[in-house]
């Protein structure tokens, strides 16, 4: 959702329930990097479920991570900004061929019936896929509330940020993790966040399906937690630091930078944790297989002919649970890897970028998806 073309430097700005990050790039010498960053958390209750609760107190936090960026200075107002992906609406409907101009007049029509809201109540967009079908055109609709989308504005407004662009958080996620943005297969895009879990089908150039999974990463250490009998903290260490260290059997490859390997905990607690976490992430692979056979019946043939689903890319600070790769390709039998979201970037080790540490640029995705649509426009 766009509201005008940046002709001037933009950053990318994104705004969940419990944090908010920022993230400017610059390009020099056909090299992008990272000049200005920064992260605040957002207290419980100011954001629920992507809807502001206080607009005053949430652009306040905005103008503070602004002011105190890391890196260069901030001296532009103007963003780029993410929408919450469990307000949003997408759907792949399925129409007569026609031409761009036909459609272009007739799919406010054919709008109302596939949406949760009237259209009067929604901000909405498409886009005509691309398809091997002679006979229909397939056109994906994105719609999200007027009331969302104008509490968001009005919280930007406040703290003195234009957004020339909003967009939702899985298509900046694809942006960040995939090559120049594209798949010539479809992917599927974990983002494994403190409050839910965001799910995406990708192929191609554009998201053809997105979802919200309410496994969290405070769900695990609640689950931790309550099995050893100990407080939030001390969880949320053993989360970290033991994970799944338990072994799988054997699936399919599992793509795991040595950045992010720990080493093994002992086997008392190794075994406690795992036990704790087990009955939420047979839950998460469940969810997971129902949306892909979902998709597959729906849609896939048509719009991703070249097969099936090819792998998952893993994102969000909550993916690093250590084993958790190793943990869904062997239930899945699919390919999964942790996503690079330095893939279209300067990566780690750089002078710009030496302080987002490989670790912790998971939980900037969307954020450097969000920041590169404004530099390089992909």
């Amino acid at each position: 959702m766009s509201f005008f073309s940046p002709k001037q430097e933009v950053f990318g700005l994104d705004l969940s329930d419990l944090s908010l990050k920022i993230v400017k790039l610059k390009e020099k010498g056909g090299k992008i990097s990272v000049a200005s960053f920064n992260k605040k958390e957002i207290p419980p209750g100011l954001i629920e479920k992507g809807d502001i609760r206080n607009e005053d107190e949430v652009s306040k936090i905005i103008m503070e991570t602004i002011e105190q960026v890391e890196g260069e200075k901030l001296k532009t107002r103007y963003a780029i900004c993410s929408l919450p992906e469990e307000e949003a609406f997408l759907k792949i409907i399925k129409l007569p061929k026609m031409t761009k101009e036909e459609l272009a007049k007739g799919i406010k029509w054919q709008l109302e019936p596939n949406l949760p809201l009237s259209i009067e109540e929604v901000y909405f967009d498409w886009q005509e896929l691309p398809s091997q079908s002679q006979k229909y055109s397939y056109v994906l609709i994105s719609a999200l509330s007027k009331k969302v989308i104008d509490s968001y504005l009005s919280a930007f407004k406040k703290a003195g940020v234009f957004p020339i662009m909003l967009e939702i958080e899985s298509q900046a996620a694809a942006r960040s993790l995939l090559k120049d943005a594209k798949s010539s297969r479809p992917v599927i895009i974990l983002d494994v966040g403190a409050t839910g879990t965001g799910f995406t089908i990708f192929s191609g150039e554009t998201v053809l399906f997105t979802s919200r999974i309410s496994v969290s990463g405070a769900y695990f250490t609640k689950a931790i937690a309550e099995k050893l009998n100990i407080d939030a903290k001390e969880a949320e260490r053993l989360k970290i630091d033991v994970g799944l260290e338990k072994k799988s059997k054997t699936g399919p490859e599992v793509r795991l930078p040595p950045e992010v390997r720990l080493p093994p905990a002992d086997k008392e607690s190794e075994k406690k944790v795992y036990d704790a976490l087990l009955p939420i992430l047979e839950r998460l692979v469940l969810e997971i297989r129902h949306y892909i056979d979902y998709h597959k019946n729906y849609v896939v043939a048509e719009c991703a002919p070249n097969g099936g689903i090819s792998k998952i890319l893993l994102c969000g600070g909550d993916s690093l649970l250590y084993g958790l790769p190793e943990f869904l390709s062997a239930n899945l039998k699919l390919p999964v890897e942790l996503g690079n979201p330095w893939i279209n970037i300067s990566g780690p080790g750089k002078k710009e970028t030496s302080r987002i540490s490989y670790r912790k640029s998971f939980g900037y995705a969307i954020a450097l998806g969000l920041a590169l649509r404004g530099l390089k426009q992909i």
